[in-house]
């Protein structure tokens, strides 16, 4: 795997993750603790900090 670390979360961030998740370790560095629940609920396989 190759790992990947995405600064937000917004829709641009969430949507990357989605698309790289099966093929890379993933990791997405939010503000917001309300968008990071809701991150680590829809995303299977990303590590939300």
């Amino acid at each position: 795997f190759r790992r990947v670390v995405i600064a937000g979360g917004g829709n641009i961030g969430e949507r990357l993750a989605e698309h790289l998740e099966h093929s890379h370790q993933v990791k997405i560095i939010e503000h917001s603790l309300e968008r990071c629940t809701t991150l680590s609920e829809r995303l299977d396989r990303t590590v939300v900090l």
